[in-house]
């Protein structure tokens, strides 16, 4: 997502899908810059179906929205035996 992509921004294009209990741009620790992604969590799961399933454009730029996987955890969803 673009860097001058500020929280409240992020809440209000989420906010379309339903209730948005947080937005957040995940910020570098000590520059305090923006690492171009965020973290938005709504208060019904549908409603984080429907954003995932959509495009979205956020100050001008086309950005994707995934579902969040656990830290360390990277590809699909599914195990291997």
């Amino acid at each position: 997502m673009p860097w001058q992509t500020e929280d409240g921004t992020l809440e209000a294009h989420f906010s379309k899908f339903g209730a948005v209990e947080e937005a957040q741009i995940m910020r570098e620790k000590y520059t305090g810059k923006s690492r171009g992604f965020g973290f938005v969590t709504f208060a019904h799961t549908l409603d984080a179906v429907r954003a995932v399933g959509s495009e979205h454009q956020i100050d001008g730029r086309k950005c994707e929205a995934k579902f969040a996987l656990p830290e360390g955890k990277v590809g699909s969803a599914r195990t291997t035996r």
